[in-house]
């Protein structure tokens, strides 16, 4: 296919296959690194920020307990009696939390975790008002009341926690998930980002390699020929007797390719009152020339 372009389509070509593996390039690693992005994005409007807020919630559990459990102990004595505000606060913070958590599972229609999110609120005001009454018992008849409490209020807590706990641990994977695929995206764009620059480079110093070669080897065959025509003793003594035209040539090369290997075969024989003839002429008895390559001499110099 080569042999028949010309030298500008070659290069022409050569260039067009250097610039469409450039774009292929940059299609491929802007289609990862986009990938990449979009991954980053998510781990950080979503991931993080949830991973986050659902550790506030076990923590505001952890709040309810203790400032419920401080008001139980201290009954509410020397001013120590603001347990129950600061239990109601955390209870509200947990189940701001929570809204933040049902907001997005509503956004994505994901019912399953809608439902786990209803039966931690159910579980945690089931804790709070078991906390409250505990912690009233003991304020208003001591440790004989109060303890009579403790099972249920414990009870309570341990359902939460339950139900709590595998939440959180769910969101903290996810997060580390959304991590551990960001890192691995970013190392597939940097492997396929090499391989695809260096397969670039192997086709086109091939392609540059075919097309170079598509184009010296017909001009080293030229440059052979002429050298060889050059050399050849008839030919190179036409040459110097004959114009130079594009005639001329022609009819040096078809001289030379026609008679090179009868050249030896040559043999002239002295006429008789002469030893040779003269060298304006070829003589009576030799063998004549191949063709019509006289006649084909004198059309050559009348072009000239």
């Amino acid at each position: 296919m080569l042999k028949n372009m010309k030298i500008a389509y070659k290069l022409v070509s050569g260039f067009i296959v250097l610039l469409l593996m450039m774009a292929s390039v940059a299609a491929i690693t802007l289609f990862i690194s986009s990938s990449v992005k979009g991954k980053a994005q998510l781990a950080q409007e979503e991931s993080v920020v949830f991973a986050g807020i659902a550790r506030n919630m076990k923590l505001d559990v952890v709040q309810v307990q203790q400032y419920l459990s401080d008001i139980s102990a201290t009954r509410g004595l020397d001013g120590l009696n603001d347990g129950l505000q600061k239990a109601d606060e955390a209870r509200k913070s947990f189940l701001a939390n929570l809204g933040k958590f049902r907001e997005m599972y509503r956004r994505e229609n994901d019912a399953k975790h809608l439902k786990q999110l209803d039966e931690m609120e159910h579980k945690l005001q089931t804790y709070y008002e078991q906390g409250k009454v505990m912690a009233q018992a003991y304020i208003d008849g001591g440790p004989a009341s109060g303890n009579k409490h403790m099972a249920g209020f414990d009870k309570a807590a341990e359902e939460l926690t339950g139900t709590l706990d595998p939440f959180v641990e769910e969101q903290v994977a996810e997060l580390n998930a959304s991590m551990v695929s960001i890192v691995a995206s970013a190392n597939n764009l940097s492997t396929t980002t090499l391989v695809a620059t260096l397969l670039s480079l192997s086709f086109g110093l091939l392609g540059a390699w075919l097309i170079t070669r598509s184009i010296t080897r017909p001009l080293n065959a030229a440059v052979t020929a002429m050298r060889v025509l050059s050399f050849s003793p008839i030919v190179s003594s036409a040459a110097r007797i004959l114009p130079t035209s594009s005639s001329v040539s022609r009819t040096l090369a078809s001289y030379s390719a026609t008679t090179r290997g009868r050249e030896a075969s040559l043999k002239v024989r002295p006429t008789s009152g002469s030893t040779w003839a003269s060298d304006a002429s070829m003589p009576m008895d030799c063998e004549p020339w191949p063709g019509n390559t006289n006649a084909a001499f004198k059309d050559s110099t009348r072009d000239g």
